[in-house]
């Protein structure tokens, strides 16, 4: 799967998002080019401040895999995450994080946390994150 593959399901699940009045961010994780975990913000249909699409979408990723390791994934993300969301991103150990649009506020992101995106393509922000 490519790029523009992922990231149009990824604002599939954008629509889901507003639908429920939420903001709109859209998430997928995909591992060996299969869609492995898919989620949308859900703060307003849960009244829960951690269910960020980025979040719900690892945690679905991790039990489908059976393990919190995902190194050998890939998140898509509609919204460059936040620095809650870029935690759990760096704890997951995702191999590699997919952004569609930077956010506005960008000390609260995971480039404001002094990892910036490893190289630009035309339309996405790629970033590799540090294994250790």
């Amino acid at each position: 799967m490519d790029d523009a593959a992922a990231m149009r399901l990824a604002l599939d699940e954008v629509r889901r998002a507003m639908a429920y009045g939420d903001v709109p961010v859209g998430a997928v994780v995909v591992r060996d080019s299969e869609v492995i975990a898919a989620a949308c913000n859900e703060r307003e249909l849960r009244n829960d401040p951690t269910a960020h699409a980025e979040v719900i979408a690892l945690r679905a990723a991790a039990k489908r895999v059976g393990s919190w390791r995902l190194t050998d994934c890939t998140l898509y993300v509609t919204l460059e995450p936040c620095t809650m969301c870029a935690g759990a991103i760096i704890n997951s150990r995702v191999g590699t994080v997919v952004f569609g649009a930077g956010a506005v506020i960008v000390d609260a992101t995971v480039q404001g946390m002094g990892r910036g995106p490893g190289n630009v393509r035309t339309e996405y922000v790629v970033m590799e994150l540090t294994r250790r």
